[in-house]
């Protein structure tokens, strides 16, 4: 394997596999990319494990060795986070957008906001900047025109009475 992969070699010895149980060697070894693998098929992991091949499809179905498979993940692949980082940042300095935004995401905690957002901030603004008699005004309006679009049970006893 070459030097760019190294580091994954390094984590996994699979011998590890005879210290843990079932469920978590299979966690372990879903964790990897396929090609780090050994033993390289789950027919043959299984094998090594001494079980059914059926055992760990049924182990595969359940949400807590996913849970498993991503804590896995994490701790294998927490290394590169630097790595890819800076391939970001060079990606950003050379003028790459969505490079940038990731930068500005990660860096910065650049947040987009949509249009409506920015709106209603403004309104929740607005509402706060008027006295207290013309908000409760304008909240009975509000109240009103919700009420017309849906339908409650005192709305439908008022439309059948008229």
């Amino acid at each position: 394997m070459g030097n760019k992969h190294r580091e994954i070699d390094d984590f996994y010895d699979p011998h590890i596999f005879t210290k843990m149980s079932t469920r978590e060697s299979l966690a372990y070894w879903l964790a990897l990319p396929s090609k780090f693998r050994n033993p390289p098929t789950q027919k043959a992991l299984a094998e090594l494990l001494k079980v059914s091949e059926e055992r760990l499809c049924h182990l595969k179905r359940d949400d807590k060795l996913i849970a498993q498979v991503d804590g896995y993940r994490k701790i294998f692949f927490k290394q590169f986070t630097s790595n890819i980082i800076l391939a970001i940042k060079n990606k950003a300095e050379d003028g790459d957008p969505r490079a940038q935004k990731l930068w500005l995401q990660y860096v910065e905690d650049f947040k987009e906001t949509t249009k409506q957002e920015k709106s209603t901030k403004i309104t929740r603004e607005f509402v706060f900047l008027i006295d207290d008699k013309k908000r409760e005004e304008l909240l009975d309006i509000i109240k009103t025109e919700k009420e017309k679009k849906y339908l409650t049970y005192e709305r439908i006893k008022e439309i059948e009475k008229t």
